[in-house]
């Protein structure tokens, strides 16, 4: 307990329900949430009314400040000695405590009538805003808000300088705090998004909590807020913001500023700054990345960082700023193929996978690693979950920290001479399992704290808990799996055995992960079911039991599909009626924070769902519901992965569309997943659409639609347009191979015909209610649907128009939070489609021996060309009408008998149908016309000999008459 005497617990618990009713967790007079947690799911937001404007309020007697607090998760009334009294008249603190039998760490700011902080213990992690008598707390995990994203955020030369301050971690026990003085630029989403003095509060709480960081740390600098200033700087990219943030710090009057940094330079150099860091809201869609900084330079007398606060995109960047604060330091992410990625050698992240990583750690969507963070940097002299925090060669970031802080220090002389407050040290138990984080191995896992081998392995769940070599035992045999030779004692060693944890396996020749005893197709590595043995695995086929009845309808007309939805913010996918938009049911779900703006889906030939989550690239088998993976995020070149694409039935495209943009494609064959041909580019891709045998792609910082061969996709791009484009976000193609594009910055959507050209704006910002465009799709029958991210539904346009026709999925219908994808799916066409042996057309002829098995007036099609018996006048195809052959008593089913002789008269039955005799009559015979002797031009010529002959008779005739 002696770590927490500087907290006075002043809770009981009887009086608690005394406070009940003042603290209603559930208000239906309370406020909507802040527009910029409306994307957050709805169970993860507690709101609270509280009787003050002040949760920290100053006692006469005990301690020094009461905070009081009643959530769900906790009961709050603990005493505070130890509070900062900000320049700004805010006050700031950090407290663990214990309430409920269980550990809490507090950090908070309060403000004259607004708070903000943030609270860790028992598994969870909560943000805490108040305005005024109203509190809201984001529970983090239960949303599946995950860590920022902290990829290409840092610009300058890695290794510049090898800093000449103490490099002695213990510093900040010995000598005295260096000092850096910050000046924080804030811009108008910040002042819309926490109003009021809470602007003030914020700034004010981003520099405490760093501070607290560095305290935690023992790094030997504290940062000083000198200045807050409003500036209406407009750009939203975050690259181009911290270039012209160096530009208006330069000092150089030829350097081009933005007029909204003007002054900037003047108001450091008035008020001593240092570091000049310019604070937005998070907009993953506009910022591109939470943060970005620049390295610590000789040849400059300045640093400074752009550093986006707040949620967007499934990601909370709320340690942005010391994120980036680290890099004005020389601090670097983790090592990237054993290169530091520092300002010195050693600076650099520490990450223990499945156990924690420190401050600085730059780790991708779906790694769940990502969540394990600790608010400290690497220092090998720092104990974290039992070990040390860091390695004195590759991880040890607070010492490049320290190096740094005397120069950085002495960037601008100092003009504010107050002192920075004194900390006391965080005491967590993140994870609520009683043991708190110093000593916890495994600090955010509730289930482990030891593991006294140090193999990585808690002991709970370690076989061999004193045994660093050995960890399972498979087939219970007394020997761990690494010693075993035969894992799953199937007789076959491990080195044999494909699959040595499975006894019913030993072969896989596919390697898909599937035996060749379950696996049907065991040469195939996308399939593993071939219901009707034809050799197309059921995945492939369209028609499973072979029974002439396609599985699936072909997604064509609204009757015969439903819609299928992502839902981001509830981590499913819904299906939706086509025809009226009305809720079925979830057809899958995810992992909390499995979903973000970027899980595009698309279906194949064959109704396969893929789609993106995780950073990983899976697919849903409707055969059998169930999710593979497809493309494991290791396999790309980025962590975020955004959009999806088919050039054919067997090559998937998958791009990323956030800062350097790659676009790659993978041959889905039996032999595997390969990659094969990518294109990228600094450039900013979003999304993409095949238009035959060309790639269209958006991209959204320049503004441009472009063409790419798919032939060749290292080839130089077309430029389609750069018309009717306002960063443009996404696409998609009509029937006629019109281009249509939406437009985050206009909110509007543009239409192109096939070569590019700018046909106008096709929907108007607004219309129907609109809000942020989230997905684009045109429906089977060519209506236009667009997904209102913002307001939770999916809109319904004329595609030939675009006039509004009607919301096609209500808001929240089924549970639907911030729809980013859509398909039209075809519904099932063969209700038993594993299964021939039955009568999908009621006709009582099962469909294996159906030849219409969907049509109740036709079974049978004789001569097999495509029309039933029933319709058909001629069934066995030999030109004998079937009326004629059955009154002739031949076989209308039977085709050879036209060319046979029914009464053997010499005359074919079909020449005597022709010739109109009766083939069953010897005596009726066809009529043998009368045949001519010569033709052509010997004929002709006996009739001129002929009438030769008579002109010269008739002549000599007329002779004897003269003489």
């Amino acid at each position: 307990m002696s770590m927490l005497n500087h907290v006075s617990l002043i809770t009981v618990l009887g009086l608690m329900y005394c406070f009940l009713p003042k603290f209603a967790q559930a208000d239906d007079t309370f406020p909507s949430v802040p527009a910029h947690l409306k994307t957050i799911k709805s169970h993860s937001i507690q709101k609270v009314s509280v009787p003050s404007e002040k949760l920290l309020s100053a006692q006469k007697h005990g301690a020094n400040y009461r905070f009081f607090l009643n959530l769900n998760q906790a009961s709050i009334d603990i005493g505070v000695d130890e509070v900062t009294q900000n320049k700004g008249g805010t006050r700031s603190f950090s407290a663990s405590f214990k309430t409920d039998d269980k550990d809490w760490t507090l950090i908070y700011t309060q403000g004259n009538n607004s708070g903000f902080g943030e609270l860790f213990g028992n598994g969870q992690h909560l943000l805490i805003e108040q305005r005024g008598e109203q509190v809201i707390a984001v529970d983090l995990g239960l949303s599946g808000l995950t860590p920022g994203l902290y990829e290409n955020d840092v610009v300058g030369e890695r290794k510049i300088f090898l800093a000449s301050a103490k490099n002695l971690n213990h510093i900040a026990i010995n000598d005295d705090v260096v000092v850096v003085d910050v000046m924080l630029l804030f811009t108008q989403n910040i002042v819309d998004t926490f109003p009021g003095d809470m602007t003030q509060t914020l700034m004010e709480y981003l520099v405490f909590k760093a501070n607290q960081t560095f305290f935690d740390s023992r790094i030997n600098m504290r940062l000083r807020l000198v200045h807050t200033q409003f500036i209406d700087y407009p750009n939203p990219s975050s690259i181009v913001a911290l270039n012209e943030l160096r530009n208006a710090v330069d000092d150089d009057p030829n350097t081009i500023t933005d007029p909204s940094l003007g002054s900037i330079a003047t108001l450091r150099n008035s008020f001593g700054a240092d570091i000049v860091s310019m604070i937005r809201t998070h907009d993953l869609n506009e910022r591109e990345v939470c943060g970005i900084a620049m390295f610590p330079n000789s040849d400059v007398d300045y640093l400074v960082n752009v550093s986006n606060v707040g949620i967007s995109g499934g990601s909370n960047c709320l340690d942005t700023f010391t994120h980036e604060i680290g890099h004005n330091f020389g601090a670097g992410h983790q090592r990237v193929n054993g290169s530091s990625q520092g300002a010195e050698p050693a600076a650099g992240a520490l990450i223990v996978p499945g156990k924690f990583n420190t401050m600085m750690s730059s780790i991708g969507t779906g790694d769940i690693n990502r969540d394990f963070g600790l608010a400290v940097f690497s220092n090998p002299d720092v104990t974290c979950a039992g070990v040390s925090c860091g390695d004195a060669i590759v991880a040890n970031n607070t010492a490049t920290i320290n190096n740094f802080a005397q120069i950085n220090a002495a960037l601008r002389v100092a003009i504010n001479e107050s002192e920075v407050p004194s900390l006391l040290p965080s005491v967590n138990d993140r994870d609520g399992d009683t043991v708190f984080d110093v000593n916890d191995v495994f600090p955010f896992d509730p289930t482990e704290s030891l593991d006294s081998d140090l193999d990585g392995v808690g002991d709970n769940q370690d076989a061999f808990p004193n045994d660093f070599n050995e960890q399972q035992d498979t087939d219970l045999d007394g020997i761990g799996n690494n010693a075993d030779n035969d894992d799953d004692n199937d007789g076959t060693d491990d080195f044999a055995d494909a699959l040595p944890l499975d006894p019913s396996e030993t072969v896989d020749v596919d390697a898909d992960g599937v035996g060749g005893n379950a696996d049907q197709l065991d040469n195939n590595f996308q399939e593993t079911k071939d219901n009707d043995q034809d050799g197309i695995g059921d995945r492939k086929d369209l028609d499973d039991d072979n029974d002439g009845v396609p599985d699936y309808f072909a997604p064509s007309s609204l009757l015969e599909t439903e819609a299928w939805v992502v839902s981001a913010g509830s981590d499913n996918v819904l299906r939706y009626n086509s025809q009226t938009g009305t809720f079925i049911a979830s057809l899958l779900a995810v992992p909390t924070g499995g979903f973000s703006f970027r899980s595009d889906a698309i279906l194949s030939n064959a109704q396969q769902l893929f789609f993106i989550a995780f950073s990983d690239v899976l697919a849903f088998d409707r055969q059998t519901n169930t999710i593979r993976r497809v493309i494991d995020r290791s396999l790309l070149s980025t962590n975020f992965p955004a959009h999806l694409g088919f050039q054919d039935n067997t090559t998937l495209l998958v791009n990323n569309g956030l800062g350097t943009s790659n676009i790659e494609l993978f041959s889905l064959l039996a032999s595997g997943n390969h990659p094969g041909d990518a294109t990228s580019d600094s450039a900013v891709w979003r999304d993409f659409v095949v238009n035959g045998n060309r790639l269209i792609i958006a991209e959204r910082n320049t503004n441009r639609l472009l063409s790419f061969s798919l032939d060749n996709l290292t080839a130089a791009p077309q430029v389609l347009s750069t018309q009717g484009l306002n960063k443009p976000e996404h696409l998609a193609v009509d029937s006629n191979a019109n281009i249509y594009v939406t437009n985050a910055g206009s909110k509007d959507l543009s239409q192109f015909d096939s070569s590019g050209n700018f046909l106008g704006k096709i929907i108007s910002a607004g219309s129907g209610g609109l809000g942020q465009p989230g997905c684009l799709t045109i429906g089977p029958e060519g209506n236009i649907y667009i997904c209102s991210t913002d307001t939770d539904q999916v809109l319904k346009y004329d595609g030939v128009s675009g006039d509004f026709l009607n919301v096609f999925v209500e808001a929240a219908a089924g549970g639907l939070n911030q729809p980013v994808s859509l398909v039209f799916a075809g519904l099932p066409q063969d209700e038993f489609r594993l299964h021939g042996e039955h009568d999908s057309d009621g006709d009582l002829v099962n469909n294996l021996e159906d030849a219409f098995p969907l049509d109740a007036t036709e079974s049978v099609d004789t001569d097999n060309d495509g029309t039933g018996n029933n319709a058909d006048t001629d069934d066995d195809n030999d030109n004998l009408p079937d009326t004629y052959e059955t009154a002739n008593h031949l076989d209308p089913l039977d085709g050879s008998d036209a060319q046979q002789d029914a009464d053997n008269d010499g005359s074919s039955n079909i020449a005597e149908f022709e010739a109109g005799s009766d083939p069953n009559d010897p005596n009726s015979t066809p009529v043998t016309p009368e045949t001519r002797v010569g033709g052509g031009s010997i004929g002709l010529s006996w009739m001129l000999l002929v009438l030769t002959l008579v002109l010269m008779r008739r002549r000599k005739m007329l002779s004897r008459v003269n003489e």
